[in-house]
């Protein structure tokens, strides 16, 4: 799928309520369909070292990872009048309209960062 040229919904699929104040229809527009996971994960290991049992001295050392794999954050998918037409540029590329994806807009989310700490306390 190029997402540049198609649109990641489809706009035939939708229908658009009947006038206002009918019976049997919902929102005019729903924009908490589901899309993709985007999960993000934090590791921490640690380890406590004694070094004087008697006077509570003691060495620790505390490892953190934030978003260790990495992960990918795309922007989400454009929703609002599926009956409206998508928008073009001059390239003939996708810019806009019901079921477009911003490719431009992808960010890395959070980068991967690591945290390493001592502490020596007594």
């Amino acid at each position: 799928m190029d997402p540049t040229q198609q649109l990641f919904l489809n706009p035939a699929a939708w229908t658009e309520c009947g006038p206002t104040a009918t019976f049997g229809c919902g929102a005019p527009r729903y924009a908490d369909f589901r899309q993709r996971r985007s999960p993000q994960e934090d590791i921490s290991l640690g380890r406590r070292f004694v070094v004087s049992e008697a006077r509570g001295r003691f060495f620790e050392i505390r490892m953190e990872m934030y978003n260790p794999f990495n992960r990918i954050v795309f922007p989400g998918i454009g929703v609002g009048n599926p009956n409206t037409a998508a928008t073009h540029n001059s390239n003939g590329q996708l810019t806009g309209g019901f079921g477009f994806m911003n490719v431009n807009n992808i960010t890395a989310g959070t980068a991967r960062n690591m945290l390493l700490v001592g502490r020596l306390s007594f």
